[in-house]
């Protein structure tokens, strides 16, 4: 769906890999839940897996609220909120995660 990748081309702009992470060699996949209402506010955002690493764990946290607000639900979904669960992983140019 066009609002999904919206979601994620907002992320892209917000979204970094710690620089202090890169320099401990730090990777990882966070897995997050969040909210988004039907007027765009973020209702809630949570870690629901953690990449064993805060300052990852912080990063994926503020992408996704510092992306906020987001587009309007779009009227086909019919509904006044939407939680999405999404994994990002965080991991270093030539080397497995």
């Amino acid at each position: 769906m066009f609002y999904f990748v919206g979601l994620r081309k907002g992320w892209s702009q917000t979204w970094v890999y710690p620089s202090e992470a890169v320099r401990r060699g730090l990777q990882g996949k966070v897995k997050i839940e969040f909210t988004i209402l039907k007027d765009g506010d973020l209702q809630a955002v949570k870690v629901l897996e953690t990449s064993g690493h805060t300052i990852l764990d912080d990063a994926v946290l503020e992408a996704v609220t510092l992306s906020s607000p987001y587009a309007p639900l779009p009227d086909g979904f019919g509904k006044d909120k939407i939680t999405i669960e999404y994994s990002f992983i965080y991991r270093l140019r030539g080397q497995g995660a």
